[in-house]
């Protein structure tokens, strides 16, 4: 069987969300796939190769100019896989942009249908291009992959698609945040933003308007004394409100943003963190919450969107995350208890332990093998 994991952005230096899952998948399937299936990796042109490619996936860069051929793409026309890779299979499309065209099977992941709910959480242009490419996919895919029972719904109630064709796989727990890590990381890491272990609590995420860490930034003033707040990542849409919040803070607010940074360094970070919360007014999956309680840290998340269904009655849910109020309420809950932290984060690691990369990888070369119609 010839597969081909289809990516945009392939080579992103600085992942998150979609990137993340496309190198988790494509390392699992790499380690699970018989010998004699081959998996390629194709993508547009970028400025760089994708480094983190292991031997067993060959990378193809097609020869096509970038924009011209994803318009064309948009539009239903342009020019098929195929036509540069040879014969495949299966194409998997780790996202629905850009609707590449394929003579094989086609499966597309849908990590989530928010622009089509919440335009207004994105660039003007980006929920007519999602509607495009959803389009486009309902008609061609022979699958649509989805990481969450709530994702399917939505799929199903918005695009009309019969649920016999939706396949829900959920998503698991990178190594990074599995096992312990050594306490001379903790300390470096505190060190390095300033903090005290277990003295403060984590976002990570893209800094936007979907994220709403603006509610956490208002709610760090009536945190516990000595307790502050961390947010991890790169400035999303939206990212000036929560830069204009902190200069009105002037300081007062204990916040420390640390812009993005690597897998390992932000787990060292969640691992000395007494709370990850996670704010998000909508989530597809929860990765970020998942991989906090493997790593034996308890997880305050918003009842929103399919964090529910990730994380169980393993967290603390906020049932009003615009409500700063709310979100102080639950952080000192948990800076002033241990009992509190270690219920959590025990509850947290059984939780973690049914989610695997190796499981989803699993899943998928059945998929793959049924769409092929493979024995």
């Amino acid at each position: 069987m010839r597969v081909c994991l289809f990516a945009h952005r392939a080579a992103e230096p600085n992942p998150t969300g979609v990137g993340r899952y496309l190198r988790e998948l494509a390392h699992a399937l790499a380690d699970l796939a018989p010998a004699d299936d081959s998996l390629l990796l194709a993508s547009t042109h970028e400025s760089r190769r994708p480094e983190w490619v292991s031997g067993r996936i060959e990378s193809l860069v097609l020869p096509w100019p970038r924009r011209m051929v994803q318009a064309a793409w948009c539009l239903g026309a342009g020019p098929s896989l195929e036509r540069s890779l040879g014969r495949l299979d299966v194409v998997h499309q780790l996202q629905p942009f850009p609707p590449v065209r394929v003579d094989a099977a086609r499966l597309v992941t849908v990590h989530d249908m928010f622009p089509f709910e919440h335009p207004e959480w994105y660039p003007r242009s980006e929920p007519w291009v999602y509607r495009r490419c959803m389009a486009l996919a309902r008609r061609r895919a022979r699958r649509l992959i989805v990481p969450s029972a709530y994702v399917a719904g939505r799929v199903e109630n918005l695009l009309g698609v019969d649920p016999e064709c939706i396949d829900v796989v959920p998503e698991g727990v990178s190594g990074t945040f599995l096992g312990a890590s050594p306490y001379r990381d903790a300390e470096a890491i505190c060190a390095r933003f300033g903090v005290v272990p277990k003295r403060f609590a984590i976002c990570i995420g893209a800094i936007s308007i979907r994220k709403n860490q603006l509610a956490l930034v208002r709610a760090a003033a009536q945190l516990r004394d000595g307790f502050a707040l961390v947010i991890v990542g790169p400035d999303g849409y939206g990212a000036e409100k929560v830069t204009a919040e902190l200069a009105r803070g002037d300081g007062r607010n204990r916040v420390i943003r640390t812009g993005y940074l690597s897998e390992p360094d932000m787990a060292a970070l969640v691992r000395a963190a007494a709370a990850v919360a996670h704010p998000a007014l909508a989530e597809g999956f929860g990765l970020v919450p998942l991989e906090a309680m493997a790593a034996g840290t308890p997880v305050i998340a918003a009842r929103s969107g399919s964090i529910p269904e990730i994380v169980g009655d393993a967290a603390i849910l906020v049932d009003e995350p615009l409500d700063p109020r709310a979100w102080a309420t639950a952080l000192n809950e948990v800076a002033g208890s241990a009992e509190v932290r270690r219920r959590l984060a025990a509850a947290g690691g059984r939780r973690a332990a049914k989610f695997s990369w190796r499981r989803a990888a699993r899943r998928m070369l059945e998929i793959y093998r049924d769409a092929a119609d493979v024995a």
